[in-house]
């Protein structure tokens, strides 16, 4: 009867820590819940503000006046050309729309898209603005946050003078860990330090996908901007 007891008793002590470990655990995992909760809805409002502040640049005034002028200037020069114009411009608004429906793009994809951004900017600037784009073909599958890339070109594009005698040379690449922005630093005489918010969302967007920070900064004469590759594992 004593060792009956004494079974008892040590059956019914572990079951009471079987009931509060599986308590402690709950609440962990309860816990963890919540985060992964607050953390998605956290990165779904990022993606918004960034779609957001994309096509807001898109729609500004001063942008759509200088393509509109941009396009009328090319019209009489080339019925192909103003056509080709007008479907590089659809293609800009159709990415920045649909740019909010996704969390990560393949870097194929966002490339095409600056491709396009890159192509009405070109034909405004003409000569003074120059980009190259070397992304290791390995790297194209890989994954970004939309668009990415569109925020570090217009970075360098809106605070950089863009002119014949200070032409603007925007090179983008990638080394299969991150994808590079690198242009010459010729500040406009006019610029004015603003807060970034572009790159900023950027790096709250990255710190909820990734580890892998988003890095920035003027290296010698030049504006260097890199962002992390992700793999489709990772994501």
């Amino acid at each position: 009867p004593l060792i009956a007891r004494i079974m008892d008793s040590a059956a019914i002590a572990i079951m009471v820590n079987l009931v509060m470990i599986g308590i402690e655990e709950t609440r962990f995992l309860v816990k963890l819940w919540k985060q992964s909760i607050v953390q998605q809805e956290t990165l779904k409002r990022q993606h918004a503000e960034a779609q957001y502040h994309a096509l807001n640049q898109q729609v500004n005034p001063h942008f759509l006046f200088n393509s509109l002028n941009t396009l009328a200037a090319i019209i009489p020069q080339s019925t192909e050309k103003s056509l080709e114009f007008i479907n590089q411009f659809s293609e800009v608004y159709r990415y920045v729309l649909d740019a909010g429906a996704k969390t990560l793009v393949d870097v194929k994809e966002e490339i095409d898209f600056i491709h396009s951004y890159i192509y009405l900017n070109q034909v405004r600037f003409e000569k003074s603005l120059k980009v190259i784009i070397n992304i290791l073909p390995t790297d194209l599958n890989m994954l970004i946050p939309p668009l990415s890339l569109q925020i570090m070109v217009e970075n360098a594009l809106k605070h950089n003078e863009i002119s014949k005698a200070k032409p603007l040379t925007i090179e983008i690449s990638s080394d299969s860990q991150f994808i590079e922005v690198k242009n010459n630093h010729n500040l406009r005489n006019d610029f004015r330090k603003r807060s970034g918010c572009g790159l900023e969302n950027l790096k709250q967007r990255y710190s909820l996908l990734t580890e892998k920070s988003v890095e920035a900064s003027v290296v010698d004469t030049a504006f260097v901007a890199r962002i992390p590759l992700i793999e489709d594992n990772d994501a």
